[in-house]
């Protein structure tokens, strides 16, 4: 080996391990370097989906803290100060500490006994005593101004574990959350035991505070323990319920449906319970009415999902427009728009009458199907289209690029979802109502609205006897784009017609020039000119490019 081999040897480090990659893909080792270091991810939370447990909100607040001051039947022990106020014959004012014989001293009447006595009757007790020596013209008020701290110990399934200080007067709920509260996926909110000199001194089950404001009430000691145990059986309540929660068994015995009704508090809609659970190690699944769900025995992990499964005997239709009176009336689920129309007064100088229409969710929802199918087919038309001359290429890019965009935007609208009532000869349909349905009734208008691609898009007063062509050349005649064959014509109940631009326009009608689709060549031209045309008729709008 060589002077120069021995050096360059010498001078070569290896090289650095490679990083991870951020998008997750596979990185081929190079040759000559260190293997790739892999950094194994943490693992995912197999609650986190889950619905929280009942309870859980207990805790939510950051810095949750105990009362500012005992309650009244906190018993005054050693260390706590006591303020008193005497005046009349004797006035003084001191804050005193209970010593450890649990006596407080006042100058001019000696030590007087309070250890024992209730936050809540200590002035009357110390006014006794008082009176004692000063029989008349004395008056007296005592009131505990502080309680001497202590610590309690938090232990079992909650976030911190540990000493924390506190009051004595301070309630279970407030050391749990200096704690952290209770760990919601593995501690019971039902199972939390107090413990005094390794006695239990209490049992305290949360959801009796939730439920009905119960809480037992413990003067803590320094050195008590408070001990949250495991997390029992749950189950999971949704659907149409109140409380959307998971519920934890109790302690002394099985969860029933009726208690986890009690608890979940379901609509008043609700009539059935879907239970999706296992049995003997086998998957199982029940749908049964409320009044059998009640007598169920539940299991741990069972998910019960509320619902109404019966249909009402009524509907809920709204009126809007030029009518007089409420704007949802309660009917029968076979009533017809005209029975319920024979209910609507309206004012007949006002009210289009003849031009009344239906908004409806159903249809609504069919015209969002039948547009993203119809914008499907064009992009697949416009994908698949070819190029003949290779000089065309960058013009057709842009139009391609320019249809993409009216597709994109095409997706965002929002069928209103009309039903025009009236037949080919004007006549009304007597069409079944449907939960949720809308009855439109116009005012009369005595203007025509003029839009598209028309140079000033305005609204006109409606001319007895004009076409459309005579209302598009008085808003500026069409723009280059403009359609000169064509017009939208929407009329005032809703229904939009295709024609051409002789034809006589009433009053209340919107006239829209719609863009001439001009793609020569195209094979899905002819589809973009159906997709402006499907758009005004579901959407009520004409979209341009």
């Amino acid at each position: 080996m060589t002077s120069t081999q021995a050096d360059s040897e010498q001078r070569a480090e290896p090289p650095l391990p490679r990083a991870r990659p951020d998008d997750g893909s596979v990185q081929t080792q190079q040759p000559g370097r260190w293997p790739q270091v892999v950094v194994p991810g943490a693992p995912e939370d197999p609650f986190a989906a889950q619905l929280p447990p009942f309870g859980a909100s207990l805790f939510e607040a950051p810095g949750m803290a105990g009362g500012q001051g005992p309650n009244p039947n906190y018993q005054v022990d050693v260390g706590d100060q006591i303020l008193v106020s005497t005046w009349g014959q004797v006035e003084q004012e001191i804050t005193t500490a209970v010593d450890p014989q649990g006596n407080i001293f006042l100058p001019g009447i000696g030590p007087v006994q309070v250890r024992g006595v209730s936050s809540g009757g200590l002035s009357q007790h110390v006014e006794q005593e008082v009176r004692s020596v000063y029989r008349e013209n004395v008056g007296v008020y005592a009131t505990l101004a502080s309680t001497r701290a202590i610590g309690v110990f938090v232990t079992g399934f909650v976030e911190r574990q540990g000493r924390f200080p506190g009051a004595p007067s301070e309630s279970v709920i407030d050391f749990l959350a200096k704690a952290g509260g209770v760990d919601p996926n593995r501690g019971s909110y039902r199972d939390i035991t107090i413990l005094r000199n390794d006695r239990v001194i209490a049992r305290a089950d949360l959801y009796d505070f939730l439920l009905s404001g119960q809480l037992p009430r413990v003067n803590f000691q320094e050195g008590d323990t408070i001990l949250v145990g495991e997390q029992r059986s749950t189950v999971i309540a949704e659907g149409d319920v109140r409380n959307n929660y998971r519920f934890e068994f109790p302690v002394d015995g099985p969860l029933t449906g009726a208690e986890l009704i009690r608890m979940s508090r379901p609509l008043p809609k609700a009539t059935h319970a879907r239970v999706i659970g296992s049995r003997n190690g086998m998957p199982e699944s029940d749908y049964i009415p409320l009044d059998v769900f009640e007598r169920e025995q539940l299991r741990d992990q069972d998910r019960v999902t509320f619902g109404a499964d019966q249909a009402g005997e009524t509907i809920m239709v709204e009126v809007s427009g030029a009518h007089i009176g409420p704007s949802t009336y309660v009917t029968s689920r076979n009533a017809s728009l005209l029975q319920l129309l024979d209910y609507i007064k309206v004012d007949p100088e006002l009210a289009a009458v003849h031009a009344v229409h239906l908004r409806r969710e159903s249809v609504a929802r069919q015209q969002e199907a039948s547009l993203q199918a119809a914008l499907d087919r064009l992009e697949r038309s416009l994908v698949s289209s070819t190029i003949d001359l290779q000089g065309e290429a960058t013009i057709r890019r842009a139009e391609a690029e320019m249809v993409m965009g009216y597709i994109e935007r095409a997706r965002r609208v929002e069928p209103d979802g009309t039903v025009v009532v009236v037949n080919s000869r004007g006549q009304f349909v007597d069409l079944r109502l449907e939960d949720g349905d809308e009855i439109i009734i116009p005012p009369q208008r005595g203007v025509v609205m003029v839009s598209g691609e028309v140079m000033a898009p305005q609204a006109l007063a409606f001319e007895e006897g004009q076409t459309a062509r005579f209302y598009i050349g008085r808003s500026g005649g069409l723009t280059d784009r403009g359609d000169s064959g064509k017009v939208i014509l929407r009329r005032l109940n809703g229904q939009v017609e295709v024609v051409s631009p002789t034809t006589v326009v009433r009053a209340g009608d919107e006239v829209i020039a719609p863009p001439r689709v001009d793609f020569k060549g195209w094979v899905f031209a002819q589809e973009l000119a159906q997709m402006i045309y499907q758009l005004a008729v579901i959407t009520r709008t004409v979209m341009l490019f």
